[in-house]
Formats: structure tokens, C-alpha cells, sequence
């Protein structure tokens, strides 16, 4: 049963509802149905799996694409445009869906992250209590998001936040069992034009709520949309010489097929559930995945096309029969009923929604880092943030904040983080508030651009600190305080995590930030951390005092290129001080060995004979 809604277009104050650009093309805005479903205020519009039809004016309405493809109907309806599936741009021209976007969707409202996180404010209002996305026609969810109420710009540029958001969202109705993401393979972002970005998306799990799915990422893009996948195939090859090893293309494969394959998990943590990798699986193997349903359950299968009138491997979770009324979004309210019978009635806890669970959410604004300061391996984040950039976004009455303890906040600082828990690990200097986030990091500058001099792999975070943005200290304890120490620290995985730092205060290593290994100041490769050190840099400063006590202040010094000799002023007389002989004797004298006055400014020649 379908119902159908005329909505006039192009009417006063919305021209280009629908435009003729030419003969060949027609260019349409999707219409705003919030005044079509449910309350005509309340953001909530038709969401979900959609399709597109183009007929004269006077033809009968297409209604049978309710329920039938354009495919389907071609021939057998008067269309002269109709768009629904999405197939894969490989140049055939063939009907193989498009891998992330099989179908056209309709998306809801894009959610204010501004309006939907609370910590902090500013920029974090909290004002608003839903958090609506779709479901595309293989049961991936779709969430179109609105960042620019929580951007920073810097001189122009945009710095990308950092975000953190939770849900004990059930993955199945009634199941019991929140959503678990196992791999960032599952998540993606995209421009609302569907180009994929490049920002951190991650799944996480924090130690103080296993109940809850985390996600961590960053946005500097005004808008996106999210995917989190159902399923992800694993391109690995079929027959031939290397069977199920990885592949990119076929010639990855000798003697077989490159083809998407879909895994899950044997044994370990977390049997029966979708896999890319043995990490996965929690101790566990990741392997072939069954046929869920159809004629051939259970039966070994690589794709789809193996299960007749089923699918092949597990899912990840089902959201299609939580849509709103069924043609409507999801909608995860703070304090209402998401599914079941009572959808969007207010509740306090699960037993208040049969069918479904009470909605709650949390969600967090947290430091701004610019795009350089972004580091990632596959088990740690390090972060470089700049103390001087505001927080809440924006500059008015801000003082920024000081992250490594030197009580200033002028500096780059770096910081480290367990990618698993998203949690940070104190590497600072421990002071009266207990142990600071991070230590401040050198910035190479090649004009007209400039990084930070940090390297990573694994576990392991190497940088250079520089003395004088660290307390001004001088921990080489050579008298000076402007070189760069390296650091070198190691994150150890346990619960919580660790860090330990494989440097020593004591034995403090100096290291020339010129950025001339391959174009960086130091490298981390095979857990060996390769950096360059002067050997005066690293010898220990001695200072010497060459002018005799009883006489005037020795100025405008003179040293010879060997080393040895010192010639000097004081009063008007200068003299000259043997290092090795110790022997202080003038040589501005007259021919009857008294001195003369009026000598000022020596020069010494390279082997200490002559003084002029």
C-alpha cells in the first residue's frame, strides 16, 4: 500500500525546485518532506532507499516503482529518466552495485554536532536531543553531519577537532548486545557528493562503559556524511598459486581471481562475528564466512552470489526496522524510545519501550590540532596540539592552555594516545597538578611551511624537544639552554595503557633538528629510531676564566684557531693567557719591557705567536 504526495515546485521563495537545463538534462532539488511526515516542525522527513523518476506531464503517476525496480519496469512504464540502484564505476557499464553506495538515498536533516555535544561550552550547547541517520539497501547506516559549529579557523586555515561520541545502541532489536565496531574498515566520511575523506574515523572502546559503541575521528570540512558499514569485504584471491592470500588487482593473483570476500570469526572474543583481520577476532582467527540464510545456510561462501536467497557472513548489526514509521529516519533521542511500539515516547530506562530500548547518547568536543600535527600508526595516536589555539574556537577571552607544564601557553605541544580506548598517556613533567599531558616539540620550518620534528611507528613515538620551550631548562647541563633533546617514548598495551619513556633524563641525547633524513629530522623504522648529533653539541661545556682577578675586566677577547692561546683587553693593556701554561703575561710593552696604555681590540694569529 503506498501513498503518493504532490509537492509544487519552483513556488515564491524556492525557484529551482525543478529546472530544464536542455534538451538532455533536467536538474532537480530533492524536496524538504518535513511537512509530510509527522509533526510539519519537528526535522524529521521521509528517509532511506529512493528512487528518482522522470515522465511527461501528462502520464499516469509511476507508482509501481514503489515496489519494483527501474530495471524492473523498463518498457512497462512511460519513463523517460528513473534512477534508483548505483552500480560501480569499472568502465563495463555492467549492473555490479557500487561497492559503498548501492542505491540513491535520501538522508535526513544533517545533525548540529554543536547543538548535539555538551562538553565543553562553549562550543557545545546541547540543545538538541536527536541524532537522526538512514539505512541504505544493504543495511549500511548513513549519518549526515553539520561541523561548523565546532571548526576552528587559524589565520585562515581550518584546524581540525577532535571528537569523541557513545551509544549502548542494541546492535539487533531485544538483543541485548551493543554494536561493536571491530576495525576503522568499517567507517568511512564523506563529502555530501559522496568523495571519500580523509579525517580520523575510529572505533573505540572505553574502558568505563563496555556497554557502549565509541567512535573517535576529527572534522575540518564544514559538512559530511558518515557510513558505518554492515559488512566490508576482503579482497583476497580465489584459486592459484597464492589461494586467500591479499590482493589488489588480479595480477596480485597467479592462476586465480582477485575477489571480495567476506570473513568472520573463528573462536577467540568474538566467534561469529565479521572480520578483516586476526585482531579482530580477540585471539581468535579470521576466516571464511558461512551463508546466513537462503537455500545453502551455513555453507562455506565468499560473496553474496554463493547463498541463493541468502547472504554470505554476518552482520555487524540491523537498524531497517527501526526506521521512524518505517519510511522514516532513525531517530536516537535522549531520553525516548528508539524501535518497538512506543517509537519516540519519553522513557527513563529499557522496561518503559517494549520492543525497543530507552535512546541516550553522549557526545564531546575535544582539542583542536592542526592537519600536520596529525599521527597515527595502527595501535597510537600522537597528537601535536598548539597551546595557543583556543579550545572553545573561538579567541575572545582566551588564554589557551598550558599542556606541558611550563606554566606558559605559547608552545606545540605533543601528546600521545591508546588508539584502542582513545585514552591519553601522560609524558610531561610531573608538577603540583600531578603529571602534564604532553612535552613540547621542535617545529622544523622549510618557508613557506612548517612541521613538527616527530616520528612514529607502532608503539613508538620519537621527537625533538626543544630546551627552551620546555621550562628553558638545560638538560644536557652544558650551560646552554637552546638545543633539542630527543625523546623517545613507548606505549605499552595493557588495561589501563602505559607509557614508558626509553630516553634518560640523566644521559639526556642532543639531536640536530635539520631536516635531512630523507627530508625529516628523525626517523622511527624496525623499532630503531635513526636522528643526527653533533659531537659538540653533545660534549660537555666548560667555561674558563682567562682574566686575572687583580686586573680590570677582560674584553674584547681574541682566541687562536688552535685553541690555546687567548689574548684579551683590560684596563688599556693587552695580554694574552696560555690555556695549557696558565700563564697570563702582557704584550702591548715598550722596548724597556714596561707596558704601554692605549691597546685595545688584539687579534691573534692561528698558532698563538703573534698579537696584533
Amino acid at each position: 500500500m503506498a501513498r503518493t504526495t504532490c509537492i509544487p515546485a519552483n513556488q515564491p521563495g524556492r525557484a529551482g525546485d525543478l529546472e530544464v537545463v536542455d534538451a538532455q538534462h533536467l536538474r532537480v532539488r530533492f524536496p524538504d518532506t518535513d511537512a509530510v511526515f509527522r509533526d510539519p516542525s519537528d526535522a524529521l522527513t521521509l528517509a532511506g532507499p529512493a528512487t528518482v523518476a522522470v515522465t511527461r506531464a501528462g502520464d499516469p503517476l509511476p507508482c509501481a516503482l514503489a515496489s519494483h525496480t527501474c530495471a524492473e519496469e523498463a518498457g512497462h512504464l512511460p519513463l523517460l529518466a528513473c534512477a534508483d540502484d548505483l552500480f560501480a564505476t569499472d568502465g563495463t557499464c555492467g549492473p555490479t552495485p557500487h561497492p559503498t553506495f548501492p542505491h540513491f538515498t535520501a538522508l535526513p536533516f544533517a545533525n548540529d554536532y554543536q547543538a548535539l555535544c555538551t562538553t565543553p561550552s562553549p562550543p557545545c550547547s546541547g540543545l538538541t536531543p536527536d541524532f537522526r541517520f538512514t539505512v541504505d539497501t544493504a543495511g549500511n547506516l548513513l549519518l549526515p553531519m553539520d561541523w561548523r559549529g565546532v571548526l576552528v579557523n587559524r589565520d585562515a586555515v581550518p584546524v581540525p577537532r577532535l571528537l569523541r561520541g557513545s551509544t549502548p545502541l542494541e546492535a539487533f532489536p531485544r538483543s541485548g548486545t551493543p554494536v561493536r565496531i571491530p576495525n576503522a574498515a568499517f567507517l568511512g566520511s564523506f563529502t555530501p557528493e559522496g568523495r571519500k575523506l580523509p579525517p580520523i574515523f575510529d572505533p573505540q572502546a572505553d574502558p568505563t562503559d563496555p556497554t557502549a559503541a565509541t567512535f573517535f575521528g576529527s572534522a575540518d570540512a564544514p559538512t559530511s556524511v558518515l557510513r558505518i558499514a554492515r559488512r566490508v569485504a576482503v579482497p583476497l584471491c580465489v584459486e592459484g598459486t597464492i589461494a586467500d592470500g591479499p590482493c589488489t588487482t588480479g595480477r596480485d593473483c597467479p592462476g586465480g581471481t582477485c575477489t571480495p570476500s567476506f570473513r568472520a570469526c573463528a573462536g577467540g572474543s568474538a566467534p561469529g562475528q565479521p572480520c578483516v583481520a586476526e585482531s579482530d577476532c580477540g585471539g581468535g582467527a579470521c576466516g571464511s564466512a558461512s551463508c546466513v540464510g537462503g537455500r545453502r545456510r551455513g555453507d562455506l561462501c565468499r560473496t553474496d552470489g554463493d547463498c541463493a536467497g541468502g547472504e554470505c557472513g554476518p552482520s555487524l548489526f540491523a537498524f531497517g526496522d527501526r526506521a521512524l514509521d518505517g519510511v522514516g529516519p532513525v531517530v536516537l533521542r535522549r531520553g525516548a524510545c528508539i524501535g518497538g511500539v512506543k517509537a519516540l515516547a519519553a522513557c527513563t530506562d529499557d522496561r518503559s519501550c517494549p520492543g525497543g530500548q530507552c535512546g541516550s547518547f553522549l557526545a564531546r568536543a575535544l582539542d583542536p590540532v592542526p592537519l600536520d600535527g596529525l599521527v597515527e600508526t595502527p595501535s597510537t595516536f600522537v597528537f601535536v596540539k598548539e597551546e595557543a589555539i583556543c579550545p572553545n574556537g573561538t579567541e575572545v577571552a582566551c588564554q589557551g592552555q598550558d599542556l606541558n607544564g611550563d606554566g606558559d601557553t605559547t608552545d606545540h605541544v605533543v601528546t600521545v594516545a591508546d588508539r584502542t580506548t582513545g585514552l591519553i598517556q601522560g609524558i610531561g613533567v610531573v608538577g603540583a597538578e600531578g603529571r602534564a599531558e604532553g612535552r613540547a616539540v621542535a617545529r622544523i620550518r622549510q618557508p613557506p611551511f612548517s612541521f613538527p620534528a616527530v616520528a612514529a611507528e607502532g608503539d613508538m613515538v620519537a621527537f625533538l624537544e626543544p630546551e627552551p620551550a620546555q621550562d628553558n631548562q638545560d638538560e644536557t647541563h652544558n650551560g646552554q639552554v637552546f638545543e633539542t633533546i630527543l625523546r623517545v617514548f613507548r606505549l605499552v598495551a595493557g588495561s589501563p595503557p602505559s607509557v614508558v619513556e626509553l630516553t634518560s633524563d640523566r644521559n639526556p641525547l642532543t639531536a640536530d633538528a635539520s631536516p635531512i633524513i630523507n627530508g625529516r629530522s628523525l626517523i622511527v623504522s624496525n623499532d630503531r629510531v635513526f636522528f643526527r648529533a653533533a659531537e659538540a653539541a653533545a660534549a660537555r661545556q666548560r667555561t674558563e676564566r682567562v682574566s686575572q682577578v687583580s686586573l680590570f675586566s677582560g674584553v674584547g677577547p681574541a682566541i687562536s684557531a688552535d685553541g690555546l692561546s687567548v689574548a684579551f683587553t683590560s684596563g688599556d693593556v693587552v695580554f694574552v693567557y696560555g690555556r695549557v701554561s696558565g700563564v697570563t703575561e702582557p704584550v702591548s710593552v715598550r722596548t724597556d719591557g714596561s707596558t704601554s696604555g692605549g691597546s685595545a681590540s688584539p687579534s691573534i694569529s692561528a698558532d698563538g705567536r703573534f698579537v696584533a
